[in-house]
């Protein structure tokens, strides 16, 4: 779980136009239609690994600390 964020990550987008346009001389219309799809996929991220090698680095100091908490209990 805490590795997921360094998976590529997908994005999607999409979008649509139609313009009405005008009938000419020759009685052709001039309507546009157009349309675009955005598929992006970032494969690195530098700043997720820096990321998660600080929280890997604070849970080892945590786990030492309740360690050494533990052994001044049992003295």
């Amino acid at each position: 779980e805490a590795r997921s964020p360094l998976l590529p990550q997908l994005g999607l987008g999409a979008d649509y136009t139609y313009n009405n346009g005008y009938r000419d001389s020759n009685g052709i219309n001039s309507n546009v239609t157009s349309g675009s799809l955005q598929l992006t996929q970032v494969l690195f991220d530098m700043s997720k690994w820096r990321a998660l090698t600080l929280q890997e680095k604070t849970e080892g100091i945590l786990d030492v600390t309740d360690q050494s908490n533990q052994q001044t209990m049992n003295l």
